[in-house]
């Protein structure tokens, strides 16, 4: 019983330090692509979807226009 509960102890350790890492990569990479959006059915919020669907869309036509072009 205590080994049991040592293996899955370092089990659960190893997964936590596997994904920090791969956390840390991804935040920390300078990636050519990133999108971050937050969209809002409310109506309350500045970034509430009808506030910021045009310009998401503009957004998204300009990278299609620059990925047509490249």
């Amino acid at each position: 019983m205590y080994c049991s509960d040592c293996l899955l102890y370092l089990g659960v350790l190893v997964m936590v330090v596997a994904g920090n890492k791969m956390l840390d990569d991804c935040l920390t990479s300078n990636r050519k692509y990133r999108m971050n959006v937050v969209l809002l059915e409310d109506n309350n919020y500045e970034w509430s979807r009808p506030f910021v669907q045009g310009a998401v869309e503009q957004a998204i036509e300009k990278d299609k226009q620059e990925n047509i072009n490249n």
